[in-house]
């Protein structure tokens, strides 16, 4: 992991709003795996604007079924560790980044730390 650039990384784009199709959940952690992990999933999201997310969820059905599609098989919460993805249903879908400890969450004009074991499940990407 570079810690560095992602801490960096982070920074960076707290302060930034959430928008759907720009700068959501989703590309949030994409964005945090290729600078931390030098992992490319931001070609796979099949969306590129807030008109194409919102057809990519209605042809998938939901942000879990999303990510099933390009994660692939859904792990245990207490199995996941650092660069893992973590899905959370409460109050509304969202994914976050495993970090050390704690779950790095885009929401609103920051970045929440959520805690690992309330996460439904997650992905080993």
């Amino acid at each position: 992991m570079n810690a560095e650039a992602l801490h960096d990384y982070m920074n960076a784009v707290a302060p930034k709003r959430f928008a759907l199709g720009h700068f959501d959940c989703v590309r949030f952690v994409a964005e945090c795996l290729l600078v931390g992990w030098d992992k490319n999933y931001l070609e796979h999201l099949g969306y590129f604007d807030r008109r194409s997310a919102v057809h990519r969820l209605r042809h998938d059905g939901d942000l879990k079924t999303a990510c099933d599609r390009v994660l692939g098989k859904r792990i245990p919460w207490y199995e996941l560790e650092p660069g893992d993805i973590a899905y959370y249903d409460d109050p509304h879908a969202t994914i976050g980044l495993v970090m050390d400890g704690y779950v790095a969450i885009k929401m609103g004009r920051q970045i929440y730390r959520g805690n690992v074991d309330r996460a439904e499940f997650g992905w080993r990407p």
